[in-house]
């Protein structure tokens, strides 16, 4: 028999499967799951003796310490900001077109943010010929 090939990079049936099934559920659902996660790690936690405790967190902090090691504070700032980047993109509700968005503005929304609309910027770099507002740009 052939060996097993590694599922490294790829999504196996059991993770495609389990990411679907929390597509579909709803929030409060989804609110039930998460509780019940943090309350069986909880409880998991509580039932570790201190010295157990002690223990996993020094494991933490040595793995932790030995990842960032490796890293210099170029690669460290760079990760810092892709994170923040992310985060703050990920804020914003996905638009699944932009066609007339800008009809449907809604001061709120951080537009600025997403990497797909850059303001003030248009194809003759030119504001509005009538109402001098600046123009959106979707790349």
């Amino acid at each position: 028999m052939p060996p097993k090939k590694s599922n490294i990079g790829r999504k196996s049936l059991k993770a495609q499967q389990a990411q679907h099934q929390r597509e579909q559920e709803t929030q409060e659902t989804k609110r039930a799951r998460l509780e019940a996660n943090r309350e069986r790690a909880a409880d998991l936690r509580s039932q570790q003796t201190p010295e157990q405790t002690e223990l996993r967190r020094e494991d933490d902090r040595t793995r932790q310490a030995a990842h960032r090691a490796v890293k210099t504070g170029a690669e460290r700032d760079r990760r810092l900001e892709a994170m923040r980047a992310k985060v703050s993109v990920s804020a914003i509700p996905r638009v699944a077109t932009w066609v007339n968005e800008a009809y449907h503005y809604q001061p709120e929304k951080d537009y600025h943010l997403h990497k797909e609309v850059q303001i003030g910027t248009t194809s003759n770099g030119k504001p509005c010929s009538y109402c001098g507002a600046k123009k959106l740009l979707f790349v």
